[in-house]
């Protein structure tokens, strides 16, 4: 995708998206970590690593370690930088943009069909998931 493309993106439906796609892979990761755990452990552990400050955290961590290109970036501050009315439960509003960004650019790699880069970035977010 181009950039003038990318620009022209709803970057919060790009982020709903990224958000199923993150629920359902750190679901089945943690369900295949823990098979024969009791539903009670594996919901407190879903939502830790679900929760925006985790999310956030997992952001900040990725750009530390210049995980993400130029191309990504744009699409992490735009994603970052746009005003909601939305506010977290449990989090601050930076964090709660941090993790909208990171749910973005999951979107653009599924949306764009970058499973390589999906795995990436899982692979990273379940490191911290163990944590």
């Amino acid at each position: 995708m181009d950039k003038e493309m990318r620009a022209m993106m709803n970057l919060a439906s790009i982020a709903q998206v990224g958000d199923a796609v993150y629920a359902a892979r750190v679901r089945t990761h943690l369900l295949h970590l823990s098979p024969y755990s009791k539903p009670k452990a594996l919901h407190q552990k879903y939502a830790m690593c679900e929760s925006a400050r985790f999310q956030a955290k997992c952001l900040v961590y990725l750009i530390d370690i210049a995980f993400f290109n130029e191309d990504e970036l744009d699409i992490i501050n735009r994603a970052k930088n746009k005003s909601t009315q939305t506010k977290a439960k449990n989090a601050s509003k930076e964090e709660y943009r941090f993790a909208t960004a990171l749910e973005a650019i999951i979107g653009y790699y599924k949306l764009e069909q970058n499973d390589d880069r999906l795995n990436e970035i899982f692979e990273i977010i379940y490191e911290k998931c163990g944590e």
